[in-house]
């Protein structure tokens, strides 16, 4: 056996950290946590956000041809609905999906994720941002 395979039978776990949230939401709902709870980024969320544009596009086609079936009130519905009323960038993109998939608590859906965006962006990069710590720092032993 080599020297690898012997270290992928070690105990290794993927590893997460807090980040703590602005004061003044904690202000507005005293339930909420101090922090959130994010973890690294696996192979398999690397994979699925490099194809997020691609989804979007399909999804931004989806909208577009339920859109010319309803009123315009309503496909500018499901345009926000679906985070498409907008041009996002990539980097945008990207970083709400690496927010979405690796925020392990709470759980976040897309719509929270888009919202803390636009209302805490310093705290929604710093969650980004610590995910991506994470997650060139790899597995740790002993997890």
């Amino acid at each position: 056996m080599s020297e690898l395979h012997q270290a992928m039978y070690l105990p290794w776990g993927n590893p997460t950290a807090q980040v703590p949230i602005p004061s003044v939401l904690r202000m507005a709902n005293a339930e909420l946590p101090e922090s959130f709870t994010v973890r690294m980024a696996t192979a398999e969320d690397l994979a699925f956000v490099a194809e997020a544009n691609d989804r979007r596009a399909n999804l931004q086609a989806l909208v577009e041809t339920l859109a010319t079936s309803e009123t315009s009130e309503k496909a500018e519905v499901l345009r926000a609905a679906a985070g498409l009323d907008g041009q996002p960038t990539a980097t945008f993109i990207r970083q709400v999906e690496f927010v979405l998939r690796c925020t392990a608590d709470p759980k976040l859906d897309r719509e929270l994720v888009l919202w803390l965006s636009r209302t805490f962006p310093l705290f929604f990069s710093a969650l980004f941002q610590k995910i991506m710590e994470l997650t060139g720092e790899g597995a740790q032993l002993g997890k």
